[in-house]
């Protein structure tokens, strides 16, 4: 399924929808089949033990990216208030805290389509089978990554441990955060994320 990690696992799961009033709603993570195998050939569905009734999911806290962000690092950007089990897969609402301009350039970006959710397990609960359907996943937390889904709407699972700094740090991005954004001319691209860019206000 994934690499050995120090904390916890973390599965990418699908993009999200946004408000202006800072909730954010989405699949956590979407069931697919073994003919469906993420690119580490791995699944989740109905029958994988999420552990509920004592990892409610609601609640939980909202990161960003996994608090692997240098700036933001573990500080919670918001809290998961709703989660529904259908045929597509685990779908939950959060509402971020809207506090201060860190909580605010995050909503922006989600509400840009930069953003997925991304659940993150504890390890020690993490079951697989030889299949790579995932047995037992007990979420204890849900992220907002720029780590996209891989392509073709298959998701990616990876660990802690990849550091993918997708995001120098969010201070960086707020000169260029806005309402209405447009790319700055003759700014140049000094993020090591190929999905996000420098942007400058109108």
């Amino acid at each position: 399924m994934t690499d050995s990690t120090n904390d916890k696992r973390i599965f990418v799961g699908s993009s999200i929808r946004a408000y202006d009033d800072g909730r954010v709603e989405g699949y956590l993570v979407p069931f697919t089949t073994q003919e469906q195998r993420d690119y580490y050939g791995t699944y989740f569905d109905k029958a994988t033990d999420y552990g509920l009734a004592y990892f409610p999911v609601t609640g939980a806290p909202t990161l960003y990216q996994h608090g692997l962000d240098e700036t933001l690092q573990v500080r919670g950007v918001g809290k998961v208030t709703r989660l529904r089990i259908d045929d597509v897969g685990l779908w939950i609402e959060a509402q971020l805290a809207l506090k201060d301009e860190y909580d605010h350039a995050v909503l922006s970006l989600a509400r840009k389509g930069a953003l997925s959710w991304s659940s993150g397990a504890l390890p020690q609960s993490v079951d697989q089978a030889e299949d790579g359907h995932i047995n037992r996943w007990y979420i204890i937390e849900a992220s907002l990554t720029p780590t996209p889904a891989t392509p073709s709407g298959r998701t990616q699972i990876s660990t802690t441990r990849t550091r993918i700094a997708c995001v120098t740090s969010i201070i960086n991005q707020l000169p260029y955060v806005g309402i209405n954004m447009t790319r700055s001319k003759g700014h140049s691209n000094n993020l090591r994320c190929p999905f996000l860019s420098p942007y400058a206000k109108n």
